[in-house]
C-alpha cells in the first residue's frame, strides 16, 4: 500500500505575509461537484472528474438486495422523488427514482448510482485520484457491507488508491479484516482526547475531525504518529487557509473551486 500522506497531499503553498511554505492539503470534492450538479449522481461525478480534484468523497449504503449504492441520507426523501429508507428498497426500486430534478430541471432523470457505476465512470474519464469512501454504518450497520466493498475494490483494481472512512469505527475494523492493508480514516465529531493513539490502536491510517477541532498540536502529534489528518467539511476560504497553515493533509469541501483558487493565491 502507498503511504496515506503521500496519497492525499503534495506540493506547497505560500503563507500570507511571506512566511514559510507549508504542504498543500489535498482537495477532496464532497459528494461530487455539488454546487454544479445534484450530489451523488453520475452527472456530478463526471463534472468533478473534469475538475480533477486530488480526491473524490462519496457515501455508501446497501440496498435491500445487498447492492452498494451511493447515497448520503438513510432515506431517499431529500434527494429523490421517492420516500423511505435506502435499506428497505431494492436496487430496481431505487433506480426508478429521480435523483436530479430536485436540483434543477436539466438533471431530471438522474438516478442513484451503484458503486460499480461510479467506478466505471471514473475509469472512462481517466481520472486517477484518491477515492475517499464513507461507510454510512452509524445508525444502521448494514451487515456485509465491508465484504461487499472489499470485493468491488479488488474487482476494479482500485484498492491501493482508496481510503475508507466512517464514524462507526467497528466498521473500519471489519474493513481491515475484509481487505487487509486497506487504508482507513476514523471520522470523529466528539473531539476525542489523544486521537492519534486511538487511531493507531485500531489500525487506521488517518483521523478526520470536524475542522473546528483542529489545532497545531493535533496536527503535529498525529503526524509524529504517522497519522494523516483530514478536515471536514470546509467551504470558507479563510478556514481553508488556516487549515493549510496548520499542515492538514486534506480538506473535504463542497467548493473545490474555491479551495483551488485560494490555495493558488487567486
Amino acid at each position: 500500500m502507498i503511504n496515506g500522506l503521500e496519497a492525499l497531499g503534495s506540493g506547497q503553498i505560500e503563507q500570507i505575509g511571506g512566511r514559510n511554505h507549508v504542504k498543500q492539503p489535498a482537495i477532496i470534492a464532497h459528494r461530487g461537484m455539488v454546487h454544479e450538479a445534484p450530489e451523488h449522481t453520475l452527472a456530478g461525478f463526471s463534472l468533478a472528474a473534469a475538475f480533477d480534484p486530488d480526491a473524490l468523497e462519496f457515501d455508501l449504503q446497501l440496498s435491500r438486495d445487498g447492492r452498494l449504492v451511493v447515497c448520503h441520507d438513510l432515506k431517499v426523501d431529500r434527494t429523490t422523488d421517492g420516500r423511505g429508507r435506502v435499506c428497505d428498497l431494492t436496487l430496481d426500486e431505487l433506480k426508478k427514482l429521480d435523483a436530479g430534478s430536485w436540483f434543477g430541471p436539466e438533471f431530471a432523470g438522474e438516478r442513484m448510482p451503484t458503486l460499480e457505476e461510479v467506478l466505471s465512470l471514473l475509469a472512462r474519464t481517466g481520472w486517477d485520484g484518491t477515492i475517499y469512501l464513507e461507510l454510512k454504518t452509524v445508525r444502521y450497520d448494514y451487515p456485509g457491507i465491508e465484504e461487499a466493498l472489499a470485493a468491488t475494490l479488488l474487482e476494479f483494481g482500485v484498492a491501493e488508491r482508496t481510503v475508507v472512512n466512517s464514524f462507526n469505527h467497528h466498521s473500519l475494523v471489519r474493513m481491515h479484516a475484509a481487505l487487509p492493508g486497506i487504508r482507513t480514516t476514523c471520522v470523529d465529531g466528539s473531539r476525542m482526547v489523544r486521537p492519534w493513539a486511538y487511531v493507531q490502536s485500531i489500525g487506521s491510517a488517518g483521523y478526520a475531525p470536524h475542522a473546528s477541532a483542529i489545532d497545531q498540536e493535533l496536527v503535529d502529534e498525529c503526524h509524529r504518529a504517522g497519522i494523516f489528518v483530514i478536515a471536514w467539511t470546509v467551504d470558507d476560504a479563510k478556514e481553508m487557509l488556516r487549515l493549510a497553515r496548520l499542515g492538514v493533509d486534506g480538506i473535504i469541501t463542497n467548493r473545490p473551486d474555491v479551495m483551488r483558487a485560494c490555495l493558488s493565491g487567486e
